[in-house]
């Protein structure tokens, strides 16, 4: 019965990614070592996952009653698998490393791993920083905001697909001074980089 589906997926060997309203989206050609690896013990694992950095949220934040200038600012942000099944049991694979620069140079930064497993669709990290300072970005050395995923080199050889992003173009958000000050000088109180 294995013989016959892992035959079926080589003929096939194609997976479409889910993906967001919007997108194009995203067709992965299974190479036959990822075909081989899709059997493991007798079952099939379904394994093409793709950790992403779905969106960034800059939040405002104001003295009560005194809406001209922030006071400061929250960051927050969601990992989301936006493909097949993701499943790490060492849990030491990936990371979420998130940094932040305000005008001052003074810096935030975090690193968060990723769970050892999620199901496709599943959020993977959700975050909301502690209040930034009023001056971040406010002034000509204006700061940036950075999240991005990064792994171990050795990730690729642990032998196991279902550790391995499929798709690195989803695994940074960078705001750089230019989105940055428009945010913090415009009207919108929330707003979301993808």
């Amino acid at each position: 019965m294995i013989t016959r589906v892992l035959a079926a997926l080589a003929s096939a060997a194609i997976v479409t990614l889910s993906m967001s309203a919007g997108t194009t989206p995203v067709v992965r050609t299974l190479s036959p070592e990822m075909l081989k690896a899709l059997k493991d013990k007798g079952r099939i694992l379904m394994c093409a996952p793709d950790p992403a950095i779905e969106s960034v949220t800059l939040t405002k934040l104001f003295v009560p009653g005194h809406p001209e200038r922030p006071t400061g600012v929250t960051v927050s942000y969601v990992v989301r698998n936006k493909g097949l099944r993701w499943n790490d049991p060492a849990g030491a694979i990936g990371g979420v490393y998130f940094t932040t620069h305000n005008a001052t140079r003074d810096t935030f930064s975090i690193h968060q791993n990723l769970p050892v497993a999620a199901a496709p669709g599943a959020v993977m990290v959700s975050y909301t920083s502690p209040t930034i300072g009023p001056d971040f970005g406010a002034d000509e050395f204006v700061g940036f905001v950075d999240v991005r995923l990064l792994y171990n080199p050795d990730d690729n050889l642990d032998g196991n697909p279902c550790n391995d992003d499929q798709n690195a173009n989803n695994n940074v958000v960078r705001i750089e001074d230019g989105a940055l000050t428009g945010f913090l000088f415009g009207h919108d109180v929330s707003k979301t980089f993808h």
